[in-house]
């Protein structure tokens, strides 16, 4: 059998300069690490069939963790990286209790009182320093969760989704022996490998640099301007991994699952072993001399009879 799609065959560069693309070390060396049978079919299918469901799930996982990109209230309130709630009252006396949701371009600030939604994008941080949002980061970097996603969070994680996408078509090819090749396992193991550093990029940037900008230590507020109240009033802020931030997790899990199921499966032997190569160049041939000379007799046979 072959591919049920053109998108999952080797790349046609192979034609052109197969001793740079396939017979190099790096390939070669890589298409011979496993532990089964390459001629054994019914594991092949099973293994390929594995990796492509863990991928397809390590896809889907990343996917939905990106959505926090989005400034949508509705997307950020069911993709958030990381929720907090912000109380502020006394020991007896709750004043006001705000849930922080965090996502990668913006925050969604609710009421718990009212049930008001509030979206905040990041780049207006530093222009709402006397507005309220001091409340919730160190206004000293209010641009440190912008310049972060700009540059380090939003864009390798779309490309981190847009990689993984070339192992699916990989994982469907080397489910036929006829058709995989040590670059088709070599090029999967670099965009798998590529994807999971843009997504740990795009965590490490979250986690280290935006998210440090939130006030996570207790404030006492001097003077709220509230008659009748005993007791300091406080600020107190919990905050904890959201559900992004999950999936974020179950992404890499997925792949380091898909990354030992390609370990077990080597490519064909006659990939790398040119006595194999030779033979099967040789086979189709002497099959295709043997059928000529056939027909040559068949032809000869046919007009000596058409003479007499």
């Amino acid at each position: 059998g072959r591919p049920p799609c053109f998108l999952c065959y080797p790349s046609p560069l192979l034609r052109w300069c197969p001793f740079a693309l396939e017979e190099n070390i790096f390939c070669t060396t890589l298409g011979w690490i496993g532990c089964l049978p390459s001629n054994l079919e019914s594991a092949r299918s099973c293994v390929m069939l594995l990796a492509f469901l863990v991928d397809l799930m390590g896809l889907g996982s990343l996917m939905f963790a990106t959505m926090a990109v989005s400034t949508s209230t509705s997307l950020l309130k069911r993709t958030p990286w990381v929720v907090g709630v912000v109380t502020t009252g006394t020991n007896t006396t709750e004043l006001a209790q705000v849930t922080v949701r965090i996502g990668l371009r913006a925050i969604l600030l609710r009421d718990d009182s009212t049930g008001d939604d509030r979206t905040v994008l990041f780049d207006e941080f530093c222009d709402l320093t006397n507005a309220g949002i001091e409340q919730y980061i160190d206004v000293g970097d209010c641009s440190k969760c912008a310049d972060a996603s700009r540059q380090f969070i939003v864009l390798p994680l779309l490309v981190a989704v847009v990689l993984c996408i070339p192992s699916l078509f990989s994982d469907i090819l080397r489910e036929y022996s006829n058709y995989d090749v040590n670059c088709q396992r070599c090029s999967a193991w670099v965009t798998s490998s590529m994807s999971v550093v843009g997504a740990m990029v795009a965590w490490n940037s979250f986690y280290n640099e935006c998210l440090p900008t939130f006030l996570d230590e207790d404030t006492i507020i001097p003077d709220p301007g509230i008659q009748g109240l005993v007791g300091e009033v406080r600020r107190t802020y919990e905050w904890a991994d959201g559900i992004g931030l999950y999936f974020i997790y179950a992404s890499a899990a997925f792949r380091g699952v898909s990354f030992l199921t390609q370990c077990l499966l080597p490519t064909p032997t006659i990939t790398r072993n040119q006595i194999e190569q030779a033979e099967y160049e040789r086979i189709p041939y002497s099959k295709y001399m043997k059928h000529a000379s056939e027909s040559m007799v068949e032809e000869e046979h046919s007009y000596s009879e058409s003479l007499n």
